[in-house]
């Protein structure tokens, strides 16, 4: 039914894209140098302040009067218990509400910052108010913060210094996103600096919104980590990279900033993964300390601006690929795609299909995801959730209640009902399946191609995902020939392999199950952080993968084109000379 040749031709344009943005290749802006600085992060003062913010504050859960105090002495004392009397021209006080995993609550952020020249700063740490406690290790990030506020009391800075101390964890970054002075270029969030467990990674780069850290500011952030605490401190990988663009799922505190447009990263011992709750690491707090006061060194150092936005550029090795780059590939694909989609329906039409009703076919299964969203969101608004935290979190963060299994359990049974009522009703109307595999295909090609570009305006890397297997299922379903189940059984394994691939490295960072993504995408659908626009393509996506499995696995294919013989010669067909016989000049010749 495809015109193969015509399938090789819309893929030329893919061809000379590919090869432009091979020679586009380029390598990152070099890495800021500067001398070492001559202060010394003072570990054994941060330990103490650390022991002694602990025993003061045992109750830091966000919101609470423990919480709510630590803020005021972290805002009125002077260092090393607090920014006061640091040389900072600001020290504020600001209350906000925030949606946490413990529940809603009214934090306080301290917001110190001091003024200068150029792209600010920023240093930012949560004072463990996300775990409740009182175990020291959740004040590491506090107590390293307070050491460097202690230090830049008689350190002067040139560029724009912000430091901030807030509480409620990933989900507190929006507000403090809002918070930050508008020319910051770089925003650190110090982590769990104290595991003695973690092995990495050190630096977490991703943002909530399907983007990533400027590779100068990361690779700026890894080498004065690595040197610090004399361990390697890798790039992230090529594949991380993919994935986490295209499925933009982070836990870190850094989520929430990056999605809010400000180059963030996260500086932890041990990733996403939660604190294993050992005894803090006095000497790698400062190992880490001693990395973080030489990050700000190198930065101060730098005559050259970093990227002011995080970026979709992939680096591996000494190169990197510009964003422009893979949208302007993934977008040829998508070309091919929809020049191929047009040539199958109209292909559908001359076999005088309807393929009206075969789209709604296509469309409808995409209601059940649809409306599970919708519920799941209707549960959080309602407050029938245990939390709707503003950021993605995993069940380590929030585990899964009884009220959370009640909640699972009911958005699966809407699930299966409105499968079973939408089945149901295309049996009433005697229709079990695509009378016309022609006209099924059509369909199926018209509702991917129209949703991948609408995934591609928004995220190139996610389009890539539902536009490879659609290319898979363009050849496969419009072949004329016999297709078994078993073949259509191994194409769609095939074409599922990348997003089986992304999930799994997705899981593999949050250090959570396969399953365990159900209770995270369910509270973040609840909590906003999937928009409703972002709800509709998901479920389009999902409804034409199972249109495609069902397509796939059923029995037959599609039939030759019947062609009717021409007998009659007429305006359609050729009348020239010669048509009808031979003329007197040509049988002279």
């Amino acid at each position: 039914m495809l015109d193969l040749r015509l399938y090789r031709v819309t893929l030329l344009p893919f061809a000379a894209l590919l090869i432009i943005a091979a020679f586009s290749l380029h390598a990152p802006s070099a890495t800021p140098a500067s001398a070492p600085p001559a202060q010394t992060f003072d570990s054994a003062q941060a330990e103490s302040e650390m022991a002694k913010l602990a025993a003061s504050y045992p109750d830091r859960a966000p919101g609470t009067g423990g919480d709510d105090a630590l803020a005021a002495q972290l805002a009125h004392t002077a260092p090393p218990g607090g920014f006061a009397d640091a040389g900072f021209t600001s020290v504020r006080v600001v209350r906000s509400s925030v949606e946490t995993a413990a529940g809603a609550a009214t934090v306080r952020t301290v917001i110190a910052t001091r003024a200068g020249t150029g792209p600010g700063i920023a240093l930012i740490a949560d004072r463990g108010g996300s775990q409740q406690g009182d175990s020291a290790a959740t004040l590491a990030p506090t107590a390293t913060l307070l050491e460097l506020a202690f230090i830049y009391k008689t350190l002067l800075t040139s560029r724009p210094l912000t430091l901030v101390s807030t509480s409620g964890g990933a989900s507190a970054m929006g507000v403090v996103a809002h918070l930050l002075p508008p020319d910051i270029e770089a925003a650190i969030v110090i982590g769990d600096v104290a595991d003695p467990g973690g092995r990495g990674p050190y630096v977490v780069p991703w943002s909530a919104s399907g983007a990533l850290a400027p590779v100068e500011l990361r690779r700026s952030v890894e080498t004065a980590i690595a040197g610090a605490i004399a361990r390697k401190v890798a790039d992230v990988s090529l594949t991380q990279q993919m994935a986490q663009l295209a499925l933009p799922l982070t836990t870190g505190e850094q989520g929430l900033l990056g999605a809010d447009g400000i180059p963030a990263v996260l500086v932890t011992a041990d990733g996403q993964a939660q604190p294993s709750g050992a005894s803090p690491d006095a000497s790698l707090m400062g190992a880490f300390g001693q990395g973080l006061l030489g990050v700000t060194s190198v930065l101060e150092g730098s005559s050259a601006s970093l990227a002011t936005a995080p970026t979709r550029d992939l680096a591996f090795g000494s190169q990197v690929l510009s964003g422009w780059a893979v949208r302007a590939v993934v977008g040829a694909l998508l070309l091919s795609l929809l020049g191929c989609t047009l040539d199958v329906l109209a292909r559908a039409r001359r076999r005088r299909v309807v393929v009206g009703p075969l789209i709604v076919w296509v469309l409808s299964f995409a209601a059940p995801f649809a409306l599970a969203g919708l519920f799941a969101a209707a549960l959080g608004a309602g407050g029938l959730l245990p939390a709707t935290p503003a950021a993605a979190v995993t069940p380590a963060q929030l585990p899964v209640s009884g009220e959370g299994v009640a909640s699972l359990l009911s958005i699966g049974l809407l699930f299966v009902l409105a499968w079973v009522l939408r089945t149901a009703a295309r049996a009433r109307a005697g229709r079990h399946g695509p009378a016309d595999p022609v006209g099924a295909t059509a369909a199926l090609l018209i509702v991917a191609s129209a949703t991948a570009a609408l995934l591609w305006i928004a995220n190139p890397y996610t389009a890539a995902l539902l536009i490879i297997p659609a290319h898979l299922w363009l050849v496969v379903l419009t072949r004329e020939h016999e297709r078994t189940p078993s073949l259509g059984a191994l194409c769609l394994v095939v074409s599922l392999a990348p997003l089986a691939a992304a999930v799994g490295l997705i899981c593999s960072v949050l250090h959570v199950e396969p399953l365990a993504l159900a209770w995270t995408l369910a509270l973040l659908v609840a909590g906003g952080g999937l928009s409703p626009y972002g709800l509709l393509l998901l479920s389009l996506s999902a409804g034409s993968l199972v249109a495609a499995a069902a397509l796939l696995l059923r029995r037959g294919g599609i039939g030759p084109d019947a062609r009717v013989e021409v007998t009659v010669r007429g305006p359609l067909s050729y009348a020239g000379p010669g048509s009808l016989g031979g003329t007197e000049s040509a049988l002279h010749r």
